[in-house]
């Protein structure tokens, strides 16, 4: 199980061509994404696009369950199995497969109450379809896997465009030949998954054929040490990110839902770079970690992601109304909404750096304790909330225990790797939360841009000397 040429070794600027490579797709992406959302939501009624929206959540919970942390495990022991993958790949996709097929089993048991939560109607064909494309999932997702820890970046960036043109294609096939609801929306997405599933397969050359001398007890057990505890803490983290769909859901209406998952499409533009970035680094974060560079190369990048992720932040908040433009009419009033939202993917792409040294030391238990408390805060924050305020109640709640989780990921993992400065990120992000308070506030556009130029004069600052701190390690490096 080889690709045709070896992963060529990687140059001083590897993480830069990684972020290039690995962006590619994702960039691209954003163009795919600003053409999506405006038709949709002109041609989908705010409690259509809110039922739609409860379907991918669906998906995502699938996903935290079904790999039972060994997507994980396979990340991180990829590097010491490398001349034995599909050994590697047998013991990582076992447990995920049979727990697939009792999710399966569950669904079909159970599809009248699935579809009534997700749609509010019975849609056993859509449920169906669902069920059947499970394992497909999974099996996609190692073979992006494997093509990510490769560093095949453009062949993972070409795959991301085709699977994001190929659902624009579909999304708008459905919605203008069969109907404008949910179900056009959650049919595209489907037979993308099936299409997509091909694609990815024969693309990575993965060739997981299962054979019982694969199997290893002894790794399995292993992995399946490393992998598990994550599991309670990614679902807890799921919880953080998503309760506030079900709490719409529950406490509220479709029509709530609707206009929190349409202004959750613009921030899928802070998303769309997390993920890019997110991609790129944690191949690298593990090998610099084994090869024992220098903690400074992980401070600078940390105050880069910083400062990068910042001027995204202030860029889309000041041009908001501009492209909020692009919604339909009935979804133009949330951007108190979206700008608490938008601290989600910018917390957690620092976070991607700060929070290393817990990996590092393997400590996985504190990710548990940490999610558990941020969605408790958010669970309660929810509740409160949202019966008087609504969406932008929700949202509000959303951004508290995130950042509540951010911190305590970034000073646990600062307590047990090095003492890196905490300072300019605790100044960088106070700027962003006043700005965010006076959008809610609606203060006024001034007092806005006066503090976008104080954020951007300080980011940029640090943005040069994080630089000019990388070029110094590199040149130390080659003396």
């Amino acid at each position: 199980m080889k690709f045709e040429k070896e992963t060529k070794k990687i140059s001083k600027d590897s993480f830069l061509s990684q972020l290039r490579d690995f962006g590619i797709g994702p960039i691209i992406g954003i163009g795919i994404s600003m053409l999506t959302v405006p038709i949709t939501t002109r041609l989908v009624l705010p409690e259509e696009f809110g039922k739609s929206s409860l379907f991918s959540l669906i998906q995502t919970i699938f996903n935290l369950v079904a790999f039972c942390g060994m997507d994980q495990a396979f990340v991180r022991y990829y590097n010491d199995y490398k001349n034995d993958l599909k050994k590697l790949l047998q013991n990582v996709m076992v447990l995920p497969l049979s727990v697939c097929s009792l999710v399966c089993l569950l669904g079909f048991i159970f599809k009248k109450n699935i579809s009534i939560f997700m749609f509010g109607s019975y849609e056993p064909l859509i449920v169906c379809l669902f069920l059947f494309s499970l394992p497909l999932l999974i099996i996609t997702e190692y073979g992006l896997l494997y093509i990510r820890m490769n560093l095949h970046g453009k062949l993972y960036s070409g795959l991301n465009i085709f699977n994001r043109l190929l659902g624009f294609a579909l999304l708008m096939f459905f919605l203008l030949m069969y109907e404008r609801s949910f179900r056009s929306i959650v049919l595209g997405s489907i037979i993308g998954s099936y299409i997509n599933f091909l694609v990815t397969f024969f693309a990575s050359k993965i060739g997981f054929v299962p054979k019982k001398e694969f199997f290893d007890k002894a790794l399995f057990s292993y992995l399946l040490k490393y992998g598990l505890p994550l599991v309670p803490s990614s679902i807890l983290a799921w919880v953080l990110n998503s309760f506030d769909k079900v709490s719409l859901r529950i406490w509220s209406s479709f029509l709530e839902l609707g206009l929190y998952a349409a202004a959750f499409k613009i921030v899928t533009i802070m998303n769309t770079f997390q993920k890019i970035f997110t991609t790129a680094w944690a191949p690298v974060a593990y090998k610099w970690h084994d090869e024992r560079r220098d903690v400074k190369y992980f401070e600078c990048v940390g105050l880069i992601t910083l400062s990068c992720f910042s001027f995204i932040f202030i860029g889309v908040v000041l041009f908001r109304n501009f492209i909020f433009l692009f919604l339909g009419e009935a979804y133009r009033n949330t951007s108190e909404i979206f700008v608490f939202l938008f601290f989600t993917p910018f917390l957690y792409s620092v976070s991607e750096v700060t929070s290393m040294g817990i990996y590092f030391a393997k400590k996985t238990k504190y990710i548990l304790i940490i999610s558990f408390i941020a969605v408790l805060l958010n669970i309660c924050g929810d509740y409160l909330l949202v019966n008087i305020y609504g969406a932008r109640g929700v949202a509000f709640v959303t951004f508290f225990s995130y950042a509540v989780w951010f911190w305590l990921r970034t000073l646990i993992s600062r307590n047990m790797w090095f003492k890196f400065k905490i300072l300019p990120y605790a100044f960088s992000i106070s700027l962003l939360v006043i700005m965010a308070f006076f959008i809610f506030f609606k203060i006024g556009f001034f007092a806005e841009l006066i503090l976008a130029i104080i954020s951007v004069g300080y980011n940029f600052y640090l943005l040069i000397c994080s630089i000019k701190g990388l070029n110094g390690l590199k040149n130390e490096s080659t003396l």
